[in-house]
């Protein structure tokens, strides 16, 4: 071992203990972040706490908040799961909520030592590179802004990089002198710093089939947490199959099919147990998605396409570029397509799984009705580690080969593609300071649990409300005041594109009332208070007002009494 071989290896960390590292910085840093805050503020957080009371109560995975607790069948279990064991640890709500949120913070924490590794796959930094893009993906505003919400995303992608780390393992080169072999977790850049000339043992075809199945496994869990995360089954069987690995990729494909396969099953079984006009909110996701397009045909999913493409760019404009001139802002877009693209072609050599997830996830959320930032958050991590092996790839780009034109041309392309990549990354760190200064992560919740309290409030000094409350709240009345209800509107994919009117949030309520025993509207937002005011007008002497108000002076709510059965 040459001598700067043996001071590399003296200062270097173990794979693992860089990793953990990572973790407990990005563990820190979400802990210290945490705030409680009002449940529901965000709507699916208290779906999700709810579907976790139900779990741990005993109850089975039922909408405890809805008329005849109907099984759950719109968010896959893992989740609930997850708060179910943790509400049977704290059972007393709402004083288990930080708890929920400090368990978010472990994941995250999770999340940056698995995604480490992940990194040092993708771009083969040294160490503390590798350490620093890691936590850029995890300990920023983006992460922690869902990581501080009773949501799914930090479970979501802490298994998701757990499966992408196992099913490149699984899809490496054979020949463990190949270039882009991945041995294990210390892989060929650990060895390089380390001056370790060990070769790695050649796997048996028992080893082999393991892997397959635990990166099956991690994959089929993938789309128990998130639905939108299924993709990453058929990117790793694909990959199998291009990598001419046909038994792993029956192993993978196996494997996750039987993990997804029950709720499936589930979902198949009780869909029909809601009412039509709780389908759209509470109902599954393919005829949430197949009606719309029955309806409108493929223009739906074009004009989405467009908003949400739309909706992205503005997005990474405010993100990598905030508070700076708009062509400050374009450039750097421009500067990010280049590295995106040039971080998933050397992706695709070195983790061809992830490269094949970060394409099929990108068109979900293209396609997806509904706003993309967070499903964009939810994945940050990969948008950084897809732009930092954009940037390692122009930085290793030496042109060399061609015409003293073309050459120069190259090397201005080179070194203007590398500018870009210094814009983009200042612009991610301005944003963060400004959002570390600011406390954004923490933004929404303040000012969505402060308009939660006036509904809050008024139920409390008012418990003798009669019958099934109809609310565009209905969750966090419960979870509050123990109040069964149900939505005041519908939740299609339709409105994305086409939004909806005061004459159809009105037909809506209206069959919400006919449906439903409801004895009183909550409406804490304007579509539901108006369907409600114009049913509070007499159609005629012989069918009076389906509605009465009771209490309509307070700015952004208001409340109304069944008049009519």
């Amino acid at each position: 071992m040459t001598l700067a071989a043996a001071r590399r290896g003296a200062v270097a960390l173990p794979p693992w203990a860089a990793a953990a590292t990572v973790g407990l910085v990005t563990l820190g840093v979400a802990m210290a972040v945490v705030r409680p805050y009002v449940i529901g503020a965000f709507h699916d957080d208290a779906i999700y706490v709810i579907l976790g009371r139900a779990l741990a109560s005993g109850a089975g995975y039922r909408y405890l908040h809805l008329p005849g607790t109907p099984h759950a069948t719109h968010y896959p279990p893992g989740y609930p799961a997850l708060l179910a064991i943790l509400w049977r640890v704290a059972p007393q709500f709402p004083d288990n909520v930080l708890l929920f949120e400090r368990a978010n913070a472990c994941l995250l924490g999770v999340a940056g030592a698995v995604g480490y590794t992940l990194v040092r796959r993708c771009t083969q930094l040294r160490a503390p590179w590798a350490a620093a893009v890691a936590i850029v993906g995890t300990a920023t505003v983006p992460s922690l802004a869902l990581a501080t919400v009773i949501l799914s995303e930090s479970l979501f992608l802490a298994v998701l990089l757990g499966a992408l780390v196992a099913s490149e393992a699984v899809v490496a080169p054979a020949n463990p002198e190949a270039p882009d072999r991945w041995s294990g977790p210390s892989g060929r850049a650990w060895r390089q710093e380390t001056g370790d000339r060990r070769k790695p043992r050649e796997k048996s075809d028992r080893e082999n089939a393991t892997a397959a199945a635990i990166a099956g496994l991690l994959c089929g869990a993938v789309g128990l947490v998130r639905t939108v995360g299924i993709v990453v089954v058929p990117a790793a069987v694909a990959v199998c199959l291009i990598r001419r690995r046909p038994r792993a990729a029956l192993v993978v494909g196996a494997v996750a099919t039987a993990m997804l396969l029950p709720w499936q099953l589930w979902v198949w079984r009780h869909s029909a147990e809601l009412a039509p006009v709780l389908q759209g909110e509470y109902g599954s996701y393919s005829g949430w998605l197949t009606g719309a397009l029955g309806r409108h045909g493929l223009g739906f999913a074009f004009r989405t396409a467009q908003q949400n493409v739309s909706d992205m760019v503005a997005m990474l404009e405010i993100q990598f570029e905030p508070q700076l001139p708009l062509v400050v802002k374009r450039i750097a877009i421009a500067a990010s397509a280049a590295l995106t693209v040039a971080g998933l072609a050397r992706m695709a050599r070195t983790a061809p799984v992830t490269a094949a997830f970060a394409v099929l996830y990108a068109g979900e959320v293209v396609f997806w009705p509904f706003p993309p930032f967070r499903f964009v958050w939810a994945v940050w991590f990969l948008v950084v580690l897809v732009m930092v092996a954009g940037a390692v790839a122009f930085w290793e780009w030496r042109p060399r080969a061609g015409t003293a034109v073309r050459l120069a041309t190259m090397r201005v392309a080179r070194a203007a593609a590398l500018a870009g990549a210094l814009m983009v990354g200042l612009g991610v760190g301005r944003y963060n300071v400004l959002g570390f200064r600011g406390h954004w992560w923490n933004t929404m919740q303040e000012s969505l649990s402060v308009k939660m309290n006036v509904p809050l409030a008024w139920l409390a000094s008012h418990p003798a409300l009669p019958g099934v409350v109809a609310s565009d709240q209905e969750p966090a009345i419960f979870l509050y005041a123990g109040r069964t209800g149900v939505p005041c509107n519908s939740f299609t994919p339709d409105e994305y594109i086409y939004p909806r009117d005061t004459a159809h949030d009105r037909a809506i309520l209206g069959v919400v009332l006919r449906r439903f025993p409801v004895g009183a509207v909550v409406a804490t937002g304007p579509a539901c208070a108006l369907a409600a005011l114009r049913l509070t007008r007499a159609d005629s002497p012989a069918r009076p007002a389906a509605l009465i108000p009771v209490d309509t002076m307070t700015a952004g709510f208001a409340v109304f009494a069944r008049g009519t059965p």
